[in-house]
């Protein structure tokens, strides 16, 4: 082992504003806004309601990321939640490690999975939507689909993790440390004030074209809004949600190896995950971890159970 060249594996520290409202914007919009909106109006069963869950679970999501930058602010460590609990709570390493657990589990995994299907359901969709409609087989092909996007982008950390740095802005969880004392509440308020516009604009759309009971019968709220706008259109819009929930699989899938990686090297979890590979500069068997049980979770279950996880 080239010990000598352990300290030289550090990831480069620059991100602006504009840098950081991009990647927190683009973690947030991945793929929620286009299949949510059914679930959201399903429940409500009011569309004005379901307008105002939107904008309260946005001010809700604003106040829980101010949160996380004062706490990043007190205790400037990678690892997020888990680097809290540790260092931040009397006795800390118990809970810290139920956290890191569970994320690792279910949590952060399942998480991913769910913007996986996501891909795999509007990869289906460009690809083929005759299949769509008349196969049997489709869940298979979408947990297929969903299953190459997170081998994908596990390769993509693993062999060349500075271009997935350049392709994010780097991650979430790098702006909250790099950014503490400068541009990160700024960073936070455009993107919450922007999430959370676009998210009620873009569901005012949905009902207007759609109708409260052609939303509730879509099952690709966005391909179906494409459609009823201009028949054929549906698979470019379907191209670019692909486009959309395979950034946000990259993301999640650079952020969710970080909290394994973190926990191994406090002795947590097997010592093989805090290994890094020297050369490419990501830690490998950590990506490997959660990229396999993110796979077992979409090959297991199905978008529901997924969420309900």
């Amino acid at each position: 082992m080239k010990t000598e060249n352990v300290a030289k594996v550090t990831l480069k520290k620059s991100v602006d504003l504009k840098g950081a409202v991009m990647v927190i914007v683009g973690c947030q919009v991945g793929s929620g806004i286009f299949v949510s909106p059914k679930g959201v109006l399903e429940y409500t069963n009011s569309p004005g309601l379901c307008l105002i869950v939107w904008a309260l679970g946005g001010l809700l999501a604003g106040l829980g990321s101010m949160v996380y930058a004062e706490l990043a602010c007190v205790i400037p460590k990678s690892g997020g939640e888990f680097a809290f609990m540790y260092h931040g709570l009397p006795r800390g390493k118990f809970p810290a490690y139920l956290f890191a657990f569970t994320g690792a589990t279910i949590l952060k995994t399942a998480t991913l999975g769910i913007i996986a299907i996501t891909f795999g359901d509007y990869a289906m969709k460009f690809m083929s939507p005759s299949f769509c409609q008349y196969s049997d087989n489709y869940e298979t092909a979408q947990k297929l689909w969903a299953i190459l996007a997170i081998s994908t982008a596990a390769a993509l950390n693993i062999v060349s993790i500075e271009w997935t740095q350049k392709s994010v802005k780097e991650s979430s969880l790098i702006v909250f440390l790099w950014l503490v004392l400068s541009d990160l509440p700024k960073a936070l308020m455009i993107s919450i004030v922007s999430v959370i516009s676009f998210y009620v604009c873009v569901n005012i759309s949905y009902l207007t074209v759609l109708g409260p009971i052609g939303l509730l019968e879509s099952e690709a709220v966005g391909a179906a809004f494409a459609n009823r706008i201009y028949p054929g259109l549906d698979r470019a819009i379907s191209f670019m949600v692909m486009l959309s929930t395979f950034g946000a699989i990259v993301i999640a899938s650079f952020t969710a190896a970080r909290g394994p990686f973190v926990a191994a090297r406090e002795g947590m979890f097997p010592k093989i995950l805090a290994m890094i590979n020297v050369d490419k500069k990501s830690p490998s068997p950590s990506v490997l971890f959660t990229a396999a049980i993110t796979i077992f979770l979409i090959v297991i279950g199905n978008f529901t159970l997924l969420s309900l996880s």
